[in-house]
């Protein structure tokens, strides 16, 4: 059972690797029409605002890297819309990984195609879009 509190919104996606033929033999594509999705505080048909289809991961960050130092390495891609580096919250350290949206989706790919599997000292880049 999902908990959660009001006016919080849950984002349920597929799991990385998920496999539609296998998945096909697990039971119906669709949900009954009779499942009441309001009875779950679920709205049919929900998803996430525009911006999230273009959310950048970016996994694999080396730690002493600065926000400035990774920020001016994904804008030469292009301008950031968005740019985040998560952080511990008790250290304020970086945890290796950060999320990011282009102003503009094209630069998305490119940027995805660039830097995933990019090495970094000992780090390699995992850069993937966010869905």
């Amino acid at each position: 059972m999902l908990y959660c509190k009001q006016g919080v919104s849950v984002r349920i996606r597929r799991p990385t690797d998920y496999n539609p033929s296998l998945a096909a033999a697990l039971g119906p594509g669709h949900p009954s029409p009779h499942l009441n999705l309001a009875a779950a505080g679920l709205m049919p048909g929900a998803t996430g605002d525009a911006e999230d289809q273009d959310r950048i991961f970016i996994g694999g960050l080396p730690y002493l890297f600065t926000e400035v130092q990774i920020k001016e390495l994904l804008e030469s891609f292009g301008p950031l819309r968005r740019f985040e580096v998560v952080k511990d919250r008790d250290t304020g350290n970086s945890k290796g990984y950060g999320f990011c949206t282009y102003q503009n989706p094209l630069d998305t790919n490119m940027a995805c195609a660039s830097l995933n599997g990019l090495k970094m000292g000992d780090k390699t880049l995992t850069v993937r879009r966010y869905l």
